[in-house]
């Protein structure tokens, strides 16, 4: 499924939304803090709203036998709460 308006619908009222990131790849990686910086560059107040930061599951995963890094993803989510879906699209 693509992740397009067309697949997708809002309730009215809170929604839970999130950036993903996946530096992989760019030039540039940034950590959690200097995205919610990028961000707050585009979206003013943004880095002063609630929000919850996770790692992707993809992120840092070892070998537990070897204790070796086989993933050196940094990726991860920040979810917000907005207080109605029109302010989605």
């Amino acid at each position: 499924m693509c992740r397009t308006l067309n697949n997708f619908s809002w309730n009215d009222g809170y929604q839970l939304v999130y950036f993903d990131y996946d530096g992989n790849g760019v030039d540039e990686e940034f950590t959690p803090e200097q995205f919610i910086d990028e961000i707050d560059k585009a979206i003013p107040g943004f880095k002063d709203i609630d929000k919850v930061v996770k790692y992707s599951s993809s992120a840092n995963i070892y070998n537990k036998e070897t204790n070796e890094l086989v993933s050196t993803s940094n990726g991860f989510h920040i979810y917000f709460l907005v207080d109605s879906s029109e302010l989605i699209s």
